[in-house]
């Protein structure tokens, strides 16, 4: 597992405190294949994560099957 990883919204580089196994199954609980495809994926921070999630809830509209 590498040490560290760069936030793509914010740049920031960061230590990781899971392994990728571990956000790959957060992922996959969080968004449907649909989405996923739709709109690709990137590795953010904890930060950035939860200002989206709080974005993704007040815009479900967006969200795909």
């Amino acid at each position: 597992m590498a040490d560290t990883y760069t936030c793509k919204r914010c740049g920031g580089t960061f230590e990781k405190t899971w392994t990728d196994e571990e956000a790959n199954a957060e992922r996959d609980t969080l968004f449907s294949p649909a989405e996923l495809e739709a709109e690709g994926e990137s590795v953010i921070c904890d930060d950035c994560f939860k200002a989206f999630m709080a974005w993704l809830e007040e815009h479900p509209e967006v969200r795909l099957p």
